[in-house]
């Protein structure tokens, strides 16, 4: 079977794996072991793999992985070790995967992400940590990684991360769903500006000091939706002159004041559905004359104040 390519033993019962199984399988490019009952690794299984890119073992029953574990795998771009028993992953266990692109973790009970835990995945471009139990990430953790799109979604972190991703120049997306994060305090430090995208849904939020995105002025993609802010602050678009979308349904926004959109007048989409929004101050939207879409049904609005739309030339969907 040397001219395999694609091994599909996913959904079935395995429980291990014997030594040897793959010693034949030199030019197999994606092997799927996902949705079994796999709760070790032998050192070695996978050595005959050099031509593999695509390693899936999600839904497992793995714990733990040593340094030797994929150590041939030198041709390896993906690996799903998602949704397992893992605590820890060995520092070295990406050491030799220098084309890794994508590392799946999320649904591990790691509580923690050492620095030196991925230190050898400089390459990876995605990294998945959601629904690990993360409370905190230390300040190098990410040092010297490429990761374009950073998932923390459905963690226990109850502040923005923000001295551990100051070392990660590369990541354009950045999302922080589903955490404790309540309040965006300001304590001198804010978030990168290189982000392009970046979503807080669902952390219960009830206020915002605007300084933390004072510098985010490659942000193109906001998220505050399904928390319960009851207001929007002044000077929350100051620092994001590239703003295209902004979503900030489902929150207890009440109403909006003057000048809120003075600064965001590259805005085209625009949601504020499911909101308590009863009252506009005066031009509130006057600034806002690339809006194609401005979504606010299912609020408390009685009465639409004149004019509060006539510079929004290019709306599309209301």
């Amino acid at each position: 079977m040397t001219s395999l390519l694609t091994l599909y033993l996913n959904y079935n019962s395995i429980t291990s794996l014997p030594a040897g199984l793959f010693d034949d399988l030199t030019s197999l490019q994606a092997l799927y072991l996902d949705s079994n009952q796999i709760s070790a690794l032998p050192d070695g299984i996978f050595d005959s793999l050099k031509q593999l890119t695509v390693l899936s073992l999600q839904y497992n029953q793995l714990t733990s992985v040593s340094a030797r574990t994929f150590k041939s795998l030198s041709s390896l771009i993906q690996i799903y070790i998602n949704n397992n028993k893992f605590s820890c992953i060995d520092g070295l266990a990406f050491e030799n995967s220098l084309k890794l692109n994508l590392v799946s973790l999320n649904g591990n009970p790691m509580n923690c992400v050492p620095a030196v835990q991925y230190g050898e995945c400089a390459s990876c471009t995605y990294l998945d940590l959601s629904r690990q139990g993360i409370k905190n990430l230390d300040a190098n953790v990410f040092k010297g990684f490429n990761v374009e799109r950073l998932d923390l979604t459905g963690n226990e972190l109850a502040a923005v991360p923000y001295s551990a991703l100051s070392s990660m120049e590369y990541v354009q997306t950045l999302v922080l769903d589903k955490n404790r994060i309540t309040r965006l305090s300001y304590d001198g430090m804010s978030f990168p500006s290189w982000i392009y995208t970046l979503t807080l849904d669902g952390n219960g939020m009830v206020e915002i000091d605007p300084r933390v995105f004072s510098s985010m002025t490659s942000l193109q993609y906001l998220s505050l939706y399904n928390n319960s802010l009851p207001s929007l602050p002044d000077g929350l678009f100051a620092g994001t002159k590239q703003l295209l979308t902004f979503r900030a349904s489902s929150n207890r926004i009440a109403s909006l004041q003057k000048g809120l959109f003075d600064t965001a007048s590259s805005l085209q989409i625009v949601e504020l559905m499911d909101n308590k929004i009863a009252s506009f101050g005066e031009g509130c939207f006057d600034k806002l004359y690339n809006v194609l879409m401005m979504s606010l049904q299912h609020n408390s609005i009685s009465m639409v104040p004149p004019a509060l739309f006539k510079n929004m030339t290019n709306l599309k969907y209301l």
